[in-house]
C-alpha cells in the first residue's frame, strides 16, 4: 500500500509541482494586491454632479407612462444628464434628457468624452488616449458581457491608469493601474489560472480548476500517508529517514501537510464542484422586499423634481421598499434615501422589520436588529463591509440570514444552509478569517504569512525533488 501511495504521490507531484508552487507563492501576492475591479463608490467619484442646465426636452412618444421597470437611475453621461431605464426582462435603455432621444450604441467620440470627464473629476490633467475598441482583454475577460464592445483608454499619468468605457451604456466599468496590472501576473492570475485564452471559455476554465484542484487534493493525501509511514519507520535517533532537500520536504509535509490539504480542498470547494454547495440562491426575495414595480411615469416624475429642485448628488437610484417608492441619492461618499419630493426619509428598524416579513411569506421572523459590528457571516475581507447593517434571521428550518442595506433596505447578502457551510468549508480555511481577531491587520498578515511560508518550503522542495527525479 505504501509503495502504491508513493508512486501516486511521486508522479502526481511531477505533473503538478510547478502549479502547486505557483498557488502558494501567488497566495502571498494576493494578500496585498487585489484583482482590478471598479466598485460603485469608485465609479461615482469619477462622475460629475447632476446638472440639469438646459434640461429637459419632452420625452419620446414611445415611452408609455405605465411601463413597468425593474429600476431606474439618473446620472450624468459626460456633460449630459441621462435616465437609465432597466427593463423587467433585462432590456435596458438610456434616455438623453436634454434631447429627449434614446441613445444608441456609444460612439468613440462620446466614449472619449466620458473617459475625459472621469479622468478630470479624479484630478488627471491629461486627455485620455483611445487605445481602441475591444471585446475583452486580461482585465475585462469576465463579467462585462452586457457592456461589449469596450472602449479602452490610457490616461498617460504617473500611475499608468487605464479606463474601459461600456460601448452599450457609456459607463466607466473598469479602471486599472500599472502597478496593479504588473503584480497581478504574480498574484491572482496564476492563483486562479486566470489566463485570458482559458478564462474566455468559462465552462472549460471551471473544469480545469476543479480537476487540477482535485488532483492536488490527491497529491497531498498521498503525501501525508507516505510522510507519516516514513516518519514511523525512521531510525530512533533521527527525526526523518531523509537528508538534504528531501528532509526539508518531509518535515514541512509533517508540519504543514494538513494545512496544505485544507487550503487545497477549500479552494476546490470555492468552485462548487458538482453542485455540492451551490444552494438555491435568491428565490424572489428582492422583489418581495420591494413589493412594488416602478414605472416610467414615476421615473420621469423624479426627473422633474430634480430639474426644479436640483440636488447635490452624482446619481439617483430607485429604491422601492414594502410597497412604497423611494430613491437614493449618492455622491460617492454617502448614500441618502429620499422620498419622491426629494426630502430625506431615513429608514427605521420598525420599517425594515415590517418589510422583512415579506422575505419568506408565512415564515415568522426569528430576529431583526441593527448590527453596528461584524458577525461571523457579515464581515470585511480586503473589502470593507458597510456598517451599520440590518440583520434578519428567518424562522425557517435553515435559519436563513438576510442582511439589509442601512440606506435603502436593499438585500445585501443572503445566507441559507449551503451558504453557511461554504463560509466554514471555504472562506474560513482558505482565507483564515475564522474569528474577528484573525481578520484584523497586521494580525492576519503575520499568521497567514507564517503559514504560507511553510507551504512555500513544502512546494518548492517538491519542485526540486521532481526536477531531480525527472533529470535522472
Amino acid at each position: 500500500m505504501t509503495r502504491l501511495m508513493l508512486l501516486v504521490h511521486r508522479y502526481t507531484g511531477i505533473a503538478l509541482c510547478l502549479l502547486v508552487a505557483a498557488w502558494c507563492l501567488s497566495g502571498i501576492g494576493m494578500m496585498y494586491v487585489r484583482y482590478p475591479s471598479l466598485d460603485e463608490t469608485e465609479r461615482l467619484r469619477g462622475q460629475r454632479l447632476l446638472d440639469f442646465t438646459g434640461c429637459c426636452r419632452s420625452t419620446p412618444a414611445t415611452i408609455a407612462g405605465d411601463t413597468p421597470l425593474s429600476g431606474f437611475r439618473i446620472e450624468m453621461l459626460a456633460d449630459r444628464p441621462v435616465l437609465r431605464l432597466h427593463g423587467i426582462l433585462g432590456d435596458d435603455s438610456t434616455l438623453d434628457l436634454r434631447t429627449g432621444e434614446f441613445l444608441g450604441p456609444l460612439s468613440a467620440s462620446l466614449a472619449t468624452a466620458v473617459a475625459a470627464t472621469h479622468a478630470a473629476t479624479l484630478g488627471s490633467r491629461r486627455p485620455p488616449r483611445l487605445l481602441g475598441a475591444i471585446d475583452f482583454d486580461q482585465w475585462t475577460v469576465s463579467g462585462f458581457g452586457d457592456h461589449r464592445p469596450l472602449y479602452h483608454f490610457a490616461l498617460d499619468d504617473h500611475a499608468g491608469t487605464e479606463l474601459y468605457v461600456s460601448g452599450v451604456t457609456g459607463e466607466v466599468v473598469q479602471r486599472t493601474a500599472a502597478r496593479q496590472r504588473f503584480w497581478n501576473y504574480f498574484a491572482s492570475i496564476p492563483h486562479w489560472i486566470y489566463f485570458t485564452t482559458l478564462r474566455e471559455r468559462p465552462a472549460t476554465w471551471a473544469q480545469v480548476v476543479i480537476w487540477t484542484s482535485t488532483a492536488g487534493v490527491l497529491l497531498i493525501i498521498t503525501g501525508l500517508y507516505v510522510g507519516w509511514m516514513r516518519w514511523q519507520g525512521r531510525p530512533p535517533s533521527r527525526a526523518s529517514p531523509f537528508r538534504g532537500v528531501a528532509l526539508w520536504h518531509h518535515l514541512a509535509g509533517l508540519l504543514f501537510g494538513v494545512l496544505a490539504l485544507t487550503w487545497m480542498a477549500s479552494g476546490l470547494l470555492s468552485m462548487n464542484p458538482w453542485g455540492l454547495l451551490e444552494g438555491p440562491g435568491e428565490g424572489g426575495e428582492r422583489e418581495r422586499l420591494a413589493a412594488l414595480t416602478p414605472t416610467t411615469a414615476q421615473a420621469l416624475a423624479v426627473v422633474e423634481a430634480l430639474r426644479v429642485g436640483g440636488a447635490g448628488y452624482r446619481a439617483i437610484d430607485s429604491a422601492p421598499l414594502a410597497g412604497r417608492l423611494f430613491v437614493v441619492g449618492a455622491d460617492g461618499e454617502r448614500r441618502q434615501r429620499l422620498d419622491l419630493a426629494l426630502r430625506p426619509s431615513a429608514l427605521t428598524a420598525a420599517e425594515l422589520t415590517q418589510a422583512a416579513a415579506n422575505l419568506q411569506p408565512g415564515v415568522p421572523v426569528r430576529s431583526a436588529e441593527w448590527l453596528d459590528a461584524e458577525d461571523d457571516y457579515y464581515y470585511s475581507h480586503h473589502v470593507a463591509a458597510p456598517l451599520p447593517v440590518f440583520r434578519v434571521i428567518a424562522g425557517d428550518a435553515e435559519g436563513t440570514r438576510y442582511y439589509l442595506d442601512a440606506s435603502d433596505g436593499a438585500l445585501l447578502r443572503k445566507l441559507d444552509h449551503d451558504a453557511r457551510w461554504s463560509r466554514w468549508l471555504f472562506s474560513a480555511p482558505h482565507q483564515w478569517d475564522f474569528a474577528t481577531i484573525l481578520r484584523r491587520r497586521p494580525v492576519w498578515d503575520v499568521v497567514v504569512m507564517a503559514l504560507l511560508s511553510g507551504l512555500v518550503v513544502l512546494s518548492l522542495s517538491g519542485v526540486w525533488l521532481a526536477v531531480r527525479y525527472v533529470t535522472r
